[in-house]
């Protein structure tokens, strides 16, 4: 083993280098058995450095699931009680649905994915002896409705009107958006496409690049209590004679919104192509973007919560104690249909897992 504290900085790393790339050589000419133990006598550091080195030996250690087990058990991270095998089993199915049902091996092992993840819970939450702490003053009297944090950013809805951005490093205020004559009620994201549902009855579209309100739909005549956004993913569908195909449902991506008039709304997300388009006064002009596929549904009760797994939309609603569950699929139809079944909660739940 090499003493660094003989070595200057620069002889360092070349002897590091040439260390690295000598054990890349040896573990290539050792029987896997001998591979996997040797591997596992590396600290985790020495062990990313080695992957660092060789896109070969990245790929056979990445795929193999041993070797991230036993990371996980000495790390103290494997907390047992099939929770690891419940996050292989949706992060493999997520994978395969990205791949479109073609090979996704080349990815790395979702054990991996769960180290990585818990090492850094770990080492930022719980072994911290120095973490960062960071206040942000946002309102100084209204009610914070909603918050959701995405791309490095804090978006803050209030009932004061307004959503606020904020720089999830610094604090900083990025964005004051302006726009809606109603409290906020909920948010959803997807990378810089924001969408609001207000108590002002109307759907905002915001790009969280330039701060700007893109879209104004209106059609509810109730407060909207939740909104979604539905992205394109390739699912397995059921054909009529008994085979299996990959499908992307939908295909583009849908805002759906459930409001306290008793109705829930399907949107076509518009285009970055699309012109701006504000509708405020419950106009519907069949040319506005997004309202080419709106249809909706009736609902017995106010929707109060709403989440999206998948092809199913589960909508919670709180006053009479019971859970919606829409179904969504596209069949032959251009416009989705939804199927709804309702189950009975007592507690108020409001959402569930496959």
């Amino acid at each position: 083993m090499m003493n660094r504290s003989l070595l200057s900085p620069s002889r360092y790393y070349v002897c590091r280098s040439c260390f690295l790339r000598g054990m890349t050589s040896y573990l290539f000419s050792i029987p896997p058995a001998v591979f996997l133990r040797t591997v596992s006598y590396l600290e985790t550091i020495q062990l990313f450095r080695l992957l660092a080195t060789c896109k070969t030996l990245q790929k056979s250690i990445d795929s193999n699931p041993k070797i991230w087990v036993a990371r996980l058990k000495d790390a103290g991270l494997w907390l047992g009680g099939g929770s690891e095998e419940s996050f292989e089993r949706a992060l493999s199915a997520r994978n395969q649905r990205l791949a479109g049902g073609s090979d996704s091996n080349s990815r790395s092992h979702p054990y991996k994915t769960l180290f990585i993840s818990r090492s850094l819970t770990n080492s930022r939450w719980m072994t911290n002896p120095s973490p960062n702490h960071l206040t942000i003053s946002t309102y100084s009297s209204s009610v914070i409705t909603c918050l959701i944090l995405s791309s490095g950013r804090i978006i803050v809805a209030s009932d004061d009107h307004s959503i606020r951005v904020y720089s999830l490093s610094t604090g900083e205020l990025i964005y004051k958006l302006l726009g809606h004559s109603g409290g906020i009620w909920d948010l959803s994201v997807a990378k810089d496409i924001l969408v609001s549902g207000s108590t002002d009855q109307t759907l905002r579209i915001w790009d969280l690049k330039s701060g700007k309100c893109r879209y104004t739909f209106a059609g509810h005549t109730g407060t909207i209590r939740a909104v979604s956004l539905v992205k394109p993913e390739v699912l397995p569908v059921l054909q009529v004679n008994g085979s299996v195909v990959q499908e992307r449902w939908p295909t583009e991506p849908l805002i759906v919104t459930g409001s306290r008039d008793h109705t829930l709304r399907v949107w076509e997300l518009p285009g970055n192509d699309d012109k701006e388009y504000h509708d405020e006064e419950h106009t519907d002009a069949e040319d506005a973007p997004g309202k080419v596929n709106q249809i909706y549904f009736k609902n017995k009760s106010p929707t109060e919560q709403m989440s999206s797994i998948s092809r199913i939309l589960i909508i919670n609603t709180s006053y009479p104690g019971t859970i919606i569950i829409f179904g969504v699929s596209s069949h032959e139809a251009e416009l989705p249909f939804l199927q709804a079944m309702i189950l009975p909660s007592a507690y108020g739940i409001s959402s569930l897992v496959k």
